[in-house]
């Protein structure tokens, strides 16, 4: 039998030894005299808590099914299986097995698919995730302007909904467009926030504005577009969404008028026939 070198055993001492510090191991068995480095365990050192599981993929033959498979892991006790739509998320602990099946999910092609061994003493080895990303099929829900100024609007909006998102959202592209006989788009650009605020706009303008979502395959297709117009300069006071025009001219038109009535009363207290 071939003699193997120092730090190595087994048939044709293609195995590595993984003793703690000082240690030393059998040419044979590869057992260690003095325990295994971390993170290695085992009668011989060949596991280890930082090996994920390999081979993972997904299929679906079903519109409310997914199939797993992998390569299991000889020293992991069970499995941690997690396969969720963006913030919705479901976490199975499954069995020493090499295939699992999940069944009444939304849309599989917009699930990720994430498989972590257990090993011995509940400690968890690292997540592997399976993700076949496509671009979003419906754009983001609930768009509404939140401020308008004389020189800027403000708008949020909501993720599509998750059967429809195609994956992690990674961000959005926004437009805005001044509504005239050329149509220009006055800007074009890209947010990960949910929310946007445009500066830089003409007082008492309308404008169209429009958002996509996006994941890692592009951009899916934009919003419905929402007219909105920025509000005269003269007012000098920003207008909220919710407060119609002819409450806001109402308020100010009590403000003014208490302060007339208010001076009036002045003069006639200081008057001498008083």
């Amino acid at each position: 039998m071939q003699e193997c070198r120092e730090g190595t055993f087994g048939a044709n001492c293609k195995q590595t030894c993984h003793c703690a510090s000082g240690g030393t191991c059998s040419k044979d068995t590869g057992e260690c005299t003095n325990g295994c480095e971390p993170p290695h365990f085992g009668t011989n050192c060949q596991c280890s808590t930082e090996t994920g599981v390999l081979g993972l993929d997904v299929t679906s033959g079903d519109p409310h099914q997914l199939f797993i498979t992998f390569q299991p892991d000889a020293c992991a006790s069970d499995y941690e299986l997690r396969h969720q739509c963006e913030d919705i998320a479901s976490v199975h602990r499954v069995p020493q097995t090499f295939n699992y099946f999940l069944t009444g999910i939304e849309s599989p092609s917009n699930y990720i698919v994430q498989v972590r061994p257990i090993y011995i003493g509940g400690v968890r080895g690292p997540e592997v995730s399976h993700l076949q990303p496509s671009i979003p099929k419906e754009p983001p829900t609930r768009v509404n302007l939140t401020l308008a100024t004389p020189y800027s609007l403000s708008f949020s909006w909501s993720k599509p909904p998750c059967g429809s998102r195609g994956g992690i959202i990674t961000g959005y592209t926004y437009k805005l467009t001044e509504i005239s006989p050329e149509s220009q788009v006055v800007i074009q650009s890209v947010t990960s926030e949910e929310s946007v605020t445009i500066e830089g706009l003409t007082p008492l303008t309308e404008y169209s504005f429009q958002v996509a979502a996006n994941t890692i395959a592009g951009a899916g297709p934009f919003s419905r577009v929402a007219m909105e117009a920025t509000v005269d300069a003269g007012l000098s006071l920003a207008v909220v969404v919710g407060v119609p025009a002819t409450i806001v001219i109402l308020i100010l038109l009590i403000i003014v008028t208490l302060a007339v009535y208010k001076r009036r009363r002045r003069r006639q207290n200081r008057s001498p026939w008083n």
